[in-house]
């Protein structure tokens, strides 16, 4: 099959490269796939002359100082980190939908709601629903993008991918709709362009001064939501509890 790689909005945060990588290593499985990165072309000339305006905007009218007006080679970028040589720029929905129906059998995951002159199967994606959960941690108009975003790719019917069973079952709470939700968990993989680097453990554990095997590791980032402080709290208590001592490693970024 020829698979087109849509990666719009996953390329700007390192979990939603990690979830495209562990997706193409699974397709790479089956030798007679031939799989093809779909990038947006940031630095097209459409999108540089888009971010000339907004920066005279928000400069003229709201005192901000410009965004950068050259982006980072996202092509050269992903194609590395996905270990995928192939790949196509596009700058505009109208591009992509074209390049899709000339070139591909399938395309996924889609962040988007892609358009329905897209002729080709396309499987959505979906996150979670932590702003029906955690509503204080979002604005008003966060809130209504991601019930109006959602309900635009769950209403239309193509297959959807999510990355764990409650939101399978948040899809059929908040929006009644059971069929074709596949869930594929989040799991870390090896990569395989790195077999030839073995990594010695010890110098992990002198990474971080470990010693022994009593340590969590917690691979969040900063976010409120992640609840850190749920996890140090339970760990005092098992000190306190229990005299059991424990170290933990958060590997995060602040946001």
């Amino acid at each position: 099959m020829k698979i087109g790689i849509l990666t719009e909005k996953f390329s700007v945060w390192p979990g939603g490269i990690e979830f495209v990588k562990y997706v193409t290593v699974g397709l790479r499985e089956n030798k007679n796939n031939e799989l093809t990165l779909l990038i947006f072309d940031e630095n097209s000339f459409e999108q540089k002359l888009k971010r000339i305006v907004k920066n005279i905007i928000r400069f003229v009218f709201r005192n901000k100082y410009p965004k950068e007006f050259l982006i980072k080679n996202n092509a050269q970028r992903l194609t590395s980190a996905l270990n995928i040589e192939s790949f196509i720029l596009y700058n505009n929905k109208r591009q992509l939908e074209k390049i899709i129906n000339q070139n591909f059998d399938i395309v996924l995951p889609s962040f988007n709601n892609l358009n329905s002159k897209i002729k080709v199967p396309v499987l959505n994606y979906i996150f979670d629903f932590q702003h029906k959960y955690l509503s204080g941690n979002f604005s008003k108009k966060e809130v209504t993008v991601r019930d109006k975003h959602f309900k635009s790719i769950i209403l239309n019917n193509s297959p959807i991918i999510v990355n764990a069973e409650d939101v399978k079952k948040d899809i059929f709470k908040f929006f009644g709709r059971e069929k074709d939700v596949l869930v594929i968990p989040f799991s870390p993989i090896q990569y395989e362009r790195n077999n030839d680097k073995i990594i010695n453990p010890q110098e992990i554990l002198d990474k971080y001064r470990l010693t022994g095997r009593n340590y969590f590791i917690i691979c969040n980032q900063f976010w409120q939501h992640k609840g850190h402080l749920t996890a140090l709290k339970a760990v005092k208590d098992a000190r306190d509890t229990f005299n059991i001592k424990l170290k933990v490693v958060l590997t995060g970024r602040f946001p």
